[in-house]
Formats: C-alpha cells, sequence, structure tokens
C-alpha cells in the first residue's frame, strides 16, 4: 500500500532526473559552442599562418633565394591546426551523434531534441 510520502518522492526522483537531464542537454551545448570557437580559433590561426607563408614565400621568390626552414615551420603550425580542427570536428560529431541532440535542418546547428524552434535561426522543428 502507498503512502501519502512514497507519491511525493516518486514525484522528486522523476524532477531529479529530468533536471539531470536537462542539465546533460545543457552542458553537451555549451561543449559543441565551445568547440565551435576552438574551432574558428584555429581557422584564425591558420589563415595568419598561411598569409605569412605566402608573404615568406613571396619574398624569396622576388629575392631569387631557396625555401628555407622558416616555411617548414610555417607549414607544420597549419599542419597542427588542422589536427586540432579534426579532433574537434570529431568531438562535436559524437557530441550530435547523442540521443537527445539534433540538428537544425534549415541552418545546421545542433539543438536539443524536444524543442520546436531553432534559437539560431528560429525556423520550426519538426
Amino acid at each position: 500500500m502507498l503512502e501519502e510520502g512514497d507519491i511525493g518522492m516518486d514525484f522528486v526522483d522523476k524532477l531529479s532526473i529530468f533536471a539531470k537531464s536537462a542539465v546533460d542537454k545543457t552542458s553537451d551545448m555549451i561543449q559543441l559552442n565551445v568547440l565551435k570557437n576552438k574551432i574558428n580559433s584555429e581557422e584564425d590561426k591558420i589563415s595568419v599562418l598561411k598569409d605569412k607563408l605566402a608573404e615568406h614565400y613571396f619574398g624569396k621568390f622576388k629575392g631569387g633565394e631557396e625555401l628555407d626552414e622558416e616555411a617548414a615551420e610555417l607549414c607544420g603550425e597549419i599542419k597542427d591546426g588542422l589536427t586540432a580542427i579534426e579532433g574537434f570536428d570529431f568531438e562535436i560529431e559524437r557530441i550530435k551523434n547523442s540521443s537527445y541532440i539534433t540538428i537544425c535542418p534549415s541552418c545546421g546547428e545542433p539543438i536539443v531534441q524536444g524543442v520546436k524552434y531553432c534559437s539560431e535561426c528560429g525556423a520550426k522543428i519538426e
């Protein structure tokens, strides 16, 4: 036989599970944004490095010089940035493939399942 306290605990347990789920979803969304910011940062660094590399090679080309170690170092830094981006992309895919994250069909942003409108573009999610 259920007592009055049993019903209250069942509700508290369900509320606790719901709250944990909401926290987990929020945490994943934060992780996605952090990873996207890291990708943008790496892409910005790569762009600057490519500009430096181009200036370096063009300067040598204009001067008739052979290419040296600096060009190899810049290429290595670009490669490191691309490797970092691959890791971030892998993490994004892992998070997106979780059961409660879906992708907006309109803008491609990750959204929590059950949301009716995309917070990024406002598209209705069906």
